[in-house]
């Protein structure tokens, strides 16, 4: 599966140059992030819940 997903991401970033953001559990990214040079993990250490909670947060903020 993640190999499927590197193909698709390379057709619209290059995985060398370009950063990467990851809202994905360690489960998904860890085969994908050896691809990777530079890369950002911003909710590292939070659950599922936490993350959706945050994200709904921050959206509502810039609603505002």
């Amino acid at each position: 599966m993640a190999q499927k997903v590197l193909e698709k991401l390379k057709i619209k970033v290059d995985l060398k140059e370009d950063e990467i953001i990851f809202f994905a559990g360690e489960v998904y990214r860890e085969y994908l992030i050896p691809h990777i040079v530079h890369y950002q993990i911003p909710l590292k250490g939070l659950g599922i819940g936490e993350q959706l909670g945050y994200l709904k947060r921050k959206l509502c903020e810039l609603a505002d």
